[in-house]
């Protein structure tokens, strides 16, 4: 069943079930699951009498800044705010889970033991490994009991979601009304008046400053912090002293073989011409001529990411079809047996599946193997070497902390060659340059003043903190802020002055002013979109300035706001859906409608949990642990 919410989930579903239930692993490395005991972590939140910790909170976190990091940029990360998109994702998916725990739905052994066996991360050469599946929970901290029980929450509320949106259905004149809104076409004409124009050399009065900073105090504060003294052995430093033998090696290699298995994998595209579940046999037989006619253009040279593209149903449209390299064994078996029928290039007749019809494209197709111990040896020393390093630095610093110096951590640091800082931690700050450092952080707040820990390991080799002592929270005075005060009003003021130019702008076009005169008045120059569907990637026209020309008559003029910029926009032309078509759209419209209507009900449904839940208390956030 996951399987098959996997292959045909979209939009709001792909981030349900990729970001939380089912996304069990990435490879073989746990999201949410393999925390083990909760007892003595911080919890970042609670819902009701279940709790999420600041571990927990962390790994998700982690884990999608590893996904976005490289494709978005730094500053971009920070004004998502996502760490409260992801605490807020993962208390959202405790009160689905509840949900659908209390609507009585089950999972039978069978289902149970089908997912479990269908994941890749437990394959071994295509085919489930009981080993490997026990391997992989150990070394996560899991038991076999837990993690089953973990699985069966996660199907349990996938057939809730699946349940709520099978339900929804569209009517003849819904689709006839989406086929003429998706299918109508405007040209626009339009400019920009951007506030930063109006920043140089204002000037903002002291009065308003104060005044703002009286009245958002809140604003400006330090958080609660400890001032703690840090030891640190890395693992460089002891690094020299380990040697790992080619015979350790390859004890280590045979002992972890699962590591260097290559799994069988399968790269595809399709084309998917969805059948809806209600479809007479008549309506079938239609669609399936509509795949052969897809394929009949393929094989005469149409090009096949362009017609994935164009006519596809399925999610991985926008990238010309193409879903990538998966294991064997993760698709449905109708889907993944046709592909392996195929040679790289070539293109399969349809193939019925639950879903609709597939034109499915090979193009590659990876045995399984495993790396030969002579081509990864030095891999693994390396790994060895690191491990090797991490204890001694970690006995090294034990040892000198117990030793009749370790009042004076700087005297221990300069006779052993430890590093020694004294940090300011803070729950949102990091103590290191590199890496994750909320393990240290939660220690150290942990301790009483004088009191310290004893070695921590971590990535880079161990530490030993003690506290200082307890920094209390405290507002910032207004000296210290009042750059950023002046910054944020000017902005606040620019943006209300441009609104108020585009008001004045829209006025005198009403009144006969041409929109080249007003444009010129702000130094800038009219642009035009051609003619543009809703549905379709305008290039360099805004989403809000397309949105605008569909809500105007002709020739009149709207103001749309964008970030810090008001654009003007005139509606220069319009045309209506080509009537003449529709029969030969209808199924592709009525199948896009249905989707984003299951999409919204669903996403109605978490939403309409969270106001519940908040309505009766049952959601508890700690900002300062994000």
């Amino acid at each position: 069943m996951l399987q098959i919410v996997r292959d045909n989930a979209s939009g709001l579903l792909v981030k349900i079930i990729l970001w939380g239930l089912v996304a069990a692993f990435v490879g073989t490395i746990f999201l949410v699951w393999g925390m083990g005991d909760k007892t003595g972590y911080a919890s970042v939140a609670t819902v009701g009498d279940e709790a999420i910790t600041r571990p927990e909170y962390m790994k998700r976190y982690d884990s999608i800044l590893n996904q976005i990091g490289n494709q978005i940029p730094a500053e971009t990360i920070k004004q998502l705010n996502i760490g409260q998109q992801v605490i807020r994702e993962m208390v959202s998916e405790v009160l689905q889970a509840k949900a659908a725990r209390e609507a009585s739905i089950t999972v039978s052994k069978e289902e149970l033991q089908y997912e479990i066996q269908s994941n890749p991360a437990f394959h071994v050469s295509g085919a489930f490994d009981k080993d490997r599946y026990f391997s992989i929970l150990k070394s996560n901290r899991l038991t076999p009991a837990g993690f089953k029980k973990n699985m069966e929450e996660s199907i349990i509320m996938l057939k809730m979601i699946q349940m709520i949106s099978d339900n929804i259905q569209v009517t003849e004149q819904e689709i006839k009304e989406e086929y003429a809104k998706a299918n109508s076409e405007v040209n626009v004409r339009y400019f920009t008046i951007k506030a930063s124009g109006f920043e140089e050399g204002m000037s903002i009065p002291e009065e308003q400053i104060a005044e703002y900073y009286n009245l958002n105090k809140s604003r400006f504060i330090d958080p609660e912090g400890r001032l703690i003294e840090l030891l640190h052995a890395s693992n460089e430093k002891f690094a020299g002293a380990v040697n790992i033998s080619d015979e350790e090696a390859k004890k280590d290699y045979d002992a972890n073989i699962d590591r260097y298995k290559q799994s069988e994998k399968i790269h595809a595209s399709h084309i998917l011409i969805s059948v809806p579940k209600t479809a007479s046999k008549d309506e079938e037989d239609a669609l399936r001529l509509k795949a052969e006619q897809y394929l009949k253009e393929i094989r005469d040279g149409a090009d096949f990411s362009e017609m994935a593209k164009k006519y596809s149903n399925g999610p991985s449209a926008a990238n010309g079809g193409d879903l990538g390299m998966f294991d064997r064994g993760t698709m449905v078996a109708t889907f993944e047996n046709a592909a392996l029928s195929l040679k790289p290039g070539e293109v399969s007749a349809p193939v019925r599946t639950g879903f609709g019809f597939h034109l499915i494209k090979l193009n590659e197709h990876q045995k399984a193997s495993t790396a030969k111990f002579e081509d990864v040896m030095q891999e693994v020393k390396k790994k060895l070497s690191k491990k090797q390093a991490g204890k001694k630095a970690k006995s090294a610093l034990k040892q000198a902390l117990s030793s009749g110096k370790a009042d004076n951590w700087e005297t221990i640091a300069s006779l052993n060659g430890f590093d020694f800082s004294q940090k300011l931690a803070r729950r949102n700050e990091s103590l290191l340059i590199d890496g994750d450092s909320a393990k240290l952080v939660d220690r150290a707040f942990s301790l009483n003043k004088g009191e310290a820990s004893t070695p921590i390991q971590m990535k880079d080799g161990a530490y030993a903190i003690r506290l200082v002592e307890k920094v209390q929270s405290r507002d910032k005075d207004i000296s210290e802020v009042r750059n950023q005060i002046i910054e944020h009003l000017k902005k606040q003021k620019s943006i209300e002055l441009a609104r108020s130019k585009a008001d004045e702008t829209v006025k005198r076009l009403n009144d006969g002013s041409t929109l080249e005169k007003e444009a010129a008045l702000f130094n800038t120059k009219v642009l035009e979109s051609g003619l543009i569907k809703r549905g379709n990637d305008a290039g360099q026209v805004p989403l809000e300035v397309k949105n605008a020309g569909f809500g105007l008559k002709s020739g009149a003029f709207d103001i749309v706001a964008k970030g810090n910029e008001y654009m003007i926009v005139e509606l220069k032309e319009r045309k209506d859906a080509d009537a003449g078509k529709y029969q030969s759209a209808r199924e592709e419209t009525k199948t896009d409608l249905l989707k984003r209507k299951r999409t919204a009900v669903v996403s109605e449904w978490k939403e309409s949990l969270w106001r519940s839940a908040e309505e009766e208390g049952l959601i508890e956030i700690r900002p300062e642990l994000l």
